[in-house]
């Protein structure tokens, strides 16, 4: 990366990764070539007001070889795919005690080579969305006279996903979850209570040969850190 002015920073990466694939389920594919990754990403970052809204643009180009993709009656294809997209993301500090954090995310993935599935060529591959967004944002206050507390809430979008040409093409369709925070800290301790899916729906992190996975239902979550 560099600075180009104070607000101004545009920047480059590469990253290459690896993933074992293993099945457990079915001994006549169990172990497959690993799955390797390339990805590309070119984006500027933008800071405004001394930093207190910095927003984030990138593209990005990702190259996937050697995916195991379960499909039929208990059969994996090892195919390869490219994503192509493009995302912002905005944190602002909106007053001294008001903050908010959102993001979005386009993708367009597409299966490019398939020895076992051929017709799958051109497809959208499983369990990968087109569009994400999350949206976050939390107000500290004072309350009996005492300051630390807080308040969050945010809400999480994933659009439909498929799973899979050769699994017959169906939908998993697309999610709003809502979340809740409440939370007192001081300088060396702090508790928070989190509700995930406040308004308990039924939704799908991802899609696999036989449907999807479901998401966890209404959840509360109390959390207490401290340093010493």
């Amino acid at each position: 990366l560099y600075k180009v002015t104070p607000w101004m920073t545009p920047y480059f990466g590469v990253s290459r990764s690896y993933l074992a694939n293993f099945n457990s389920e079915n001994t006549a594919f169990s172990i497959g070539p690993p799955e390797s990754a390339l990805q590309y990403e070119l984006g500027v970052k933008w800071a405004f007001d001394d930093g207190r809204y910095v927003l984030n643009t990138a593209l990005f180009d990702v190259k996937r070889d050697h995916v195991a993709t379960p499909f039929g009656d208990d059969q994996i294809a090892f195919d390869a795919q490219r994503t192509r997209g493009a995302e912002v993301s905005l944190d602002a500090d909106l007053t001294p005690n008001w903050h908010l954090y959102a993001n979005f995310t386009a993708e367009h993935a597409r299966i490019t080579d398939s020895q076992d599935t051929p017709g799958a060529v051109g497809t959208a591959p499983q369990g990968v969305p087109a569009y994400m967004a999350n949206l976050w944002t939390t107000y500290r206050f004072s309350l009996f006279g005492r300051a630390g507390f807080h308040v969050g809430a945010g809400i999480n979008y994933v659009s439909r996903m498929t799973n899979g040409f050769a699994n017959g093409y169906d939908w998993a369709p697309a999610s709003l979850i809502e979340n809740l925070q409440f939370g007192y800290a001081e300088q060396h301790w702090g508790v928070d209570l989190n509700i995930n899916n406040v308004s308990d729906q039924r939704y799908f992190t991802a899609t696999n040969v036989v449907g999807a996975y479901v998401g966890p239902p209404l959840a509360a979550y109390v959390t207490v850190h401290a340093d010493f």
